[in-house]
């Protein structure tokens, strides 16, 4: 709340305001997509806008049908999730991001927002992103979601080092909250933003995808059914 007024607070009396978005998920996305659109508007020029990202900008679509049907072919075997044939499942951009991508990708004979440009950032000593970086009248570091993880002692009141103080996924792919050496802690599970979780096997996913999914769906059904069968199955061997 409050943060497009900041912005405009910011851009007061430029009049023609330079502003890079770093990041190439959600978050970078729609940013972008809620500066273009809010009303009393901000005095937007061409080119305006530039989104630094590294990965490839990739929709989702719900079969590979979809896909041609509008003429989008950039994607792989690798890129289909094996268990609802959606592509790009988790990679995929949705709702007003994923507009914003369509366009700016021209699928379909779409023409992208005049007020937008992407740059591809090409390595560490990408010069021209730095330019851009320096020249922006403001810059919004869109980079996603990052753990803070609550502390934990055993029961000795010993406090035991995280994996996710360390910069690393917060939990396993079962959803157990690992240590700092990697290993899971008995009883002790999450999920949420910045868990670091991937679906795997049954749960679905492209396996060309890397980093981690979030979605109140997943942890509403299958992710959160997992966590509950393994406390369940803990108390049956307790009870044995």
């Amino acid at each position: 709340m409050g943060g497009f007024e900041k912005v405009a607070d910011i851009l007061t009396g430029k009049r023609n305001p330079r502003i890079a978005v770093i990041g190439g998920s959600t978050s970078a996305l729609t940013t972008i997509a809620l500066l273009l659109k809010r009303q009393p508007g901000l005095p937007l020029g061409a080119g305006a806008i530039t989104l630094l990202h590294r990965r490839p900008l990739r929709p989702f679509y719900h079969s590979v049908e979809a896909a041609h049907a509008e003429g989008f072919t950039d994607f792989g075997p690798d890129d289909i999730c094996p268990v609802s044939g959606f592509v790009y499942r988790l990679a995929g951009f949705r709702l007003e991001a994923r507009d914003l991508v369509l366009r700016m990708l021209r699928v379909d004979g779409r023409a992208p927002d005049p007020r937008v440009a992407l740059h591809r950032i090409a390595g560490d000593d990408d010069a021209a992103a730095r330019t851009i970086i320096e020249e922006a009248d403001l810059v919004i570091a869109a980079l996603g979601y990052r753990p803070i993880a609550v502390p934990i002692a055993d029961r000795d009141r010993l406090p035991i080092p995280l994996a996710a103080q360390d910069g690393k996924p917060m939990v396993d792919r079962h959803c157990r909250i690992v240590d700092g050496d990697g290993a899971p802690i008995a009883g002790l599970y999450g999920l949420g933003l910045a868990a670091g979780f991937v679906p795997w096997g049954p749960l679905g996913g492209e396996p060309s995808f890397s980093g981690q999914a979030n979605g109140l769906w997943l942890w509403q059904n299958d992710v959160g059914l997992m966590i509950v069968d393994q406390v369940m199955a803990s108390q049956v061997m307790a009870a044995a």
